[in-house]
């Protein structure tokens, strides 16, 4: 969710993945991308609010215990479990590194703040959390001289600490790059107000 997508995006894979497929079905890509239907949907689910949300509630939903339970238990939901991770990672980091405007730009440092505090959110109740969460793991935890407390609590601090550098330093890069793109801009918007007062 916050190593492997951006890195996939940041590829930019869809040229090489389309290659590697045969040639019809290349061409059914290629329709599948004019048709208006998917168009919109795609539209839709690349707006900021509705990546993040559901990027944030993958995050959270998988956390449940009752969920995060069934993911151990069954292969086929433990599958679906790191797809939708993988899924909803993808989509976010897409809106935040392809904007489709200057003003989602601007956005993009308040998302990934707003992402940051609700993973450091999570990570900080499973830290300091005085029951364990998911004591299925009593038989995995023991032989590393753990309890599922402790196990639990260094996921949490793992998911606080290491998850919000990375959001941090994606914060950094945008914020310095809105700056950078808008100093121009100021001074743009300052030599065509003087131009209007020496005309005037």
């Amino acid at each position: 969710m916050v190593i492997a997508a951006p890195l996939l995006i940041l590829a930019v894979p869809q040229i090489p993945l389309l290659w590697a497929l045969p040639l019809s079905w290349r061409h059914k890509a290629g329709v599948w991308q004019r048709r208006l239907a998917l168009r919109q949907l795609w539209r839709a689910l690349t707006l900021p609010l509705v990546a993040w949300m559901l990027h944030a509630g993958m995050m959270w939903l998988w956390h449940l215990p009752a969920l995060y339970r069934a993911a151990l238990n069954d292969p086929l939901i433990h599958a679906l479990e790191h797809v939708s991770f993988l899924g909803s990672g993808l989509l976010y980091w897409w809106v935040i590194i392809h904007p489709r405007s200057r003003v989602e730009q601007g956005y993009n440092a308040l998302s990934l703040f707003a992402m940051a505090m609700q993973s450091s959110l999570l990570g900080a109740l499973m830290t300091f959390a005085r029951v364990p969460w998911y004591p299925d793991y009593q038989a995995t935890t023991a032989p590393w001289g753990l309890t599922p407390l402790e196990d639990q609590q260094l996921a949490g601090l793992l998911m606080w600490l290491p998850t919000g550098l990375v959001y941090l330093a994606a914060i950094g890069y945008y914020l310095s790059s809105w700056l950078r793109e808008a100093e121009p801009r100021a001074r743009l918007a300052e030599g065509k107000q003087e131009t209007r007062s020496d005309v005037a």
